[in-house]
């Protein structure tokens, strides 16, 4: 994939997750940010999604130059 296309399921992936919570809670009978420290808490929950998803997103280029020297040791073989 290249790196529009990942970014373009991330960004999917981040809207699908804050509809998904928004009906939870309307299911639950609960705001999303009930107090002011909840929300805190969220922020710090969602900033260490999308830093990890960021590190992954990171790995890609790597992963696929280990493919490719992979494959090329096996074809020099």
């Amino acid at each position: 994939m290249e790196k529009e296309e990942l970014q373009k399921v991330l960004l999917e992936q981040i809207d699908f997750r804050r509809r998904l919570e928004q009906e939870f809670h309307a299911l639950k009978g609960t705001s999303p940010f009930p107090v002011f420290h909840n929300f805190q808490d969220q922020m710090k929950r969602e900033l260490a999604y999308r830093e990890e998803m960021v590190q992954q997103l990171q790995m890609i280029p790597y992963a696929n130059i280990l493919r490719k020297e992979k494959i090329s040791s096996h074809l020099n073989k």
